[in-house]
């Protein structure tokens, strides 16, 4: 009995180090995150090419939901790192200022960029103050509500729902119980969805509508809900076990369902509102399934040098990969009607992107990354 106690606890304690230290795996997914939306908006290219140009746009164009991939393993990282510094000293500060060090420089270089340099390219409308002022604030993602987000960087609005994420999920965290911390994120899963239905049926169908449901952090809340959830479950031995058993099983049968609805999509109407809504909430089920699986089970895939490379680089790299590609529009155009130019121009772009994201991190971001060390 004393051996298996012991054998017990010893394992538990493994899994308590598996959860919170580095997991080199979750940059494996933070890298095929990044990989799917840069690939949706290069792919673009592809938008006139017939035959297999265009069978290429139709299976890359779905890399949309990487971004969803993202909120995933933002409320699993986030959630994890504050429930294990709870009742460290300096809790707020500690959390507010790393967050800053991380996201705050690259953004806001980009944007100083975007809308002084890169203005004719990227606001060739010019900009008002108020839409402005919610870029530098972070809801630039409600600016939805008016049509006034700036169409070459609107790919902003998951920063600015993460923000808002930031700002809140730090005193849920801290006042409340681990139970009532999951109440809370069953809630917010069930709730988002209603939120995106209704808004798509209020909108019937329109473009405004279809955006409003898509960056609007209550519609979108439920997805990072679900990372959440997996980093409270991980850290309770049961629910962790349980995981560790079927979570690969469960990825495998939801991703599935996500194949389905794609490929009859026509058939079941997937732009309808209900089934819009549910899509969403399919795929941040099945990205959940895929965070827990890679984190209890590890994934000798996730650890391939072109995965860590394109995870560590990721941040940057999100930022102005969709401002370069409306940078380089002409040349675009001058490809956009051959197969083999068009390809030349997607590599060679997504070459650029991740050039200027190692520069980045080498000579920027890692220097003040290096002050967290003071937090």
């Amino acid at each position: 009995m004393a051996t298996a106690a012991i054998a017990t606890e010893t394992a538990q304690e493994s899994r308590a180090r598996t959860v919170r230290g580095r997991i080199p795996e979750l940059d494996g997914v933070r890298g095929i995150a990044l990989l799917l939306v840069v690939a949706f908006h290069f792919s673009l290219i592809f938008d006139e090419l017939p035959g297999w140009g265009h069978a290429l746009r139709s299976a890359l164009v779905a890399g949309w939901c990487g971004v969803d991939l993202f909120f995933v393993l933002s409320g699993f990282l986030i959630t994890g790192i504050l429930l294990d510094s709870r009742d460290a000293p300096g809790y707020f500060k500690r959390f507010y200022a790393r967050r800053a060090l991380r996201i705050l420089p690259v953004y806001y270089a980009a944007l100083l960029l975007a809308l002084t340099v890169g203005r004719s390219v990227l606001a060739p409308n010019g900009v008002s103050a108020g839409v402005t002022l919610g870029y530098v604030f972070h809801v630039s993602n409600w600016l939805s509500l008016g049509a006034a987000e700036i169409d070459r960087i609107n790919h902003f609005w998951s920063l600015a729902v993460e923000e808002q994420f930031y700002l809140f999920w730090p005193m849920a965290v801290f006042f409340l119980s681990r139970r009532a911390l999951m109440r809370l994120c069953v809630a917010v899963i069930a709730i988002a969805p209603a939120v995106r239905a209704a808004i798509l049926m209020w909108g019937e169908g329109s473009a405004v509508a279809s955006r409003m449901a898509f960056v609007l952090t209550p519609a979108r809340a439920d997805v990072i809900a679900y990372g959440a959830l997996v980093a409270l479950a991980v850290r309770e031995p049961h629910a962790a076990e349980w995981l560790r058993r079927y979570a690969g099983g469960a990825f495998a049968i939801f991703a599935g369902v996500i194949v389905a609805c794609f490929v009859f999509r026509t058939r079941i109407g997937l732009n309808a509102p209900l089934q819009r809504s549910l899509l969403y909430s399919i795929i941040g089920i099945a990205f959940a399934f895929g965070v827990a699986t890679a984190v209890l089970r590890g994934v000798s895939l996730l650890r391939s040098a072109p995965l860590q490379t394109a995870g560590r680089y990721s941040y940057c790299a999100y930022v102005v990969h969709f401002p370069l590609f409306w940078i380089f529009l002409r040349v675009a155009r001058l490809c956009a009607h051959s197969l083999p130019l068009a390809l030349a121009f997607f590599i060679g772009l997504t070459a650029l992107t991740m050039a200027i994201a190692a520069g980045s991190w080498r000579f920027f971001e890692s220097r003040i990354l290096a002050l967290k060390s003071r937090f």
